[in-house]
């Protein structure tokens, strides 16, 4: 681990996917499916969604308009009720699902006084309160365009996937002092790739058979949990 202790007496930094990573689930999903089980989402719209996130999953379909799909469905909905369904989906969902195997890793980094930041294509609702509820350090996620109460049904900037996520995070680093080469990465999806092939630590947490493939070819830390 690195010696070298930052000016808040963190000695390294901690990224962290949520989605298959962190949690066993993907929040943009669960929080669609809990939106249409309250009547908040219509139910012929549901299919199309977890379409999409399929289509991502088979390499049909980039991040970005997966992201898109799952975000449009909360066009017009006051911000309110949806930071109440994002409360809602973790607490009833999410938390039942996170991985301890991981919680255990961070813990033992958290030992070593390193910082821990939740890096997520998952909106802020979701990330903030991952983020309060373990205690971790900050978040670096998406955030969804509000216009006067209501969402809109599109990110704020861009949606924190792919080259955009490795952007955010040498922002971040750059901002906190902080050496990406002494910095760790959880994640399992091959869209991360801009943030293995950059980060001084990566860690492929139960990787499909492309990202195992890279995995072992650039010897990177594989980390299977029970799944």
């Amino acid at each position: 681990m690195a010696a070298t202790t930052l000016e808040n007496n963190f000695t390294y930094t901690v990224f962290i996917d949520l989605d298959n990573t962190l949690i066993r689930k993907v929040s943009g999903r669960e929080l669609a499916l809990n939106a249409a089980r309250k009547g908040l989402l219509k139910i012929s719209s549901v299919p199309g969604v977890l379409f999409s996130y399929i289509q991502y999953k088979l390499g049909l379909k980039g991040p970005v308009e997966m992201s898109e799909k799952l975000a449009g469905w909360t066009k017009g909905m006051p911000h309110e009720k949806f930071d109440r369904l994002c409360q809602d989906t973790i607490e009833k969902i999410l938390l039942e699902h996170i991985d301890n195997e991981i919680i255990a890793e961070i813990g033992r980094h958290e030992m070593n006084k390193a910082r821990v930041v939740v890096l997520s294509a998952s909106a802020n609702e979701i990330c903030g309160r991952i983020v309060s509820y373990f205690g971790f350090d900050d978040a670096i996620c998406t955030v969804l365009e509000c216009k006067d109460g209501r969402l809109s049904g599109k990110a704020s900037g861009n949606f924190c996937f792919g080259e955009e996520k490795i952007k955010r995070l040498r922002d971040f680093c750059s901002s906190n002092n902080i050496k990406i080469s002494e910095s760790w990465y959880y994640g399992d999806s091959l869209s991360d790739l801009p943030v293995f092939e950059e980060i001084g630590h990566p860690v492929c947490v139960n990787p499909n058979r492309r990202l195992l493939h890279l995995a072992i070819r650039n010897n990177w830390k594989i980390l299977k949990t029970g799944h």
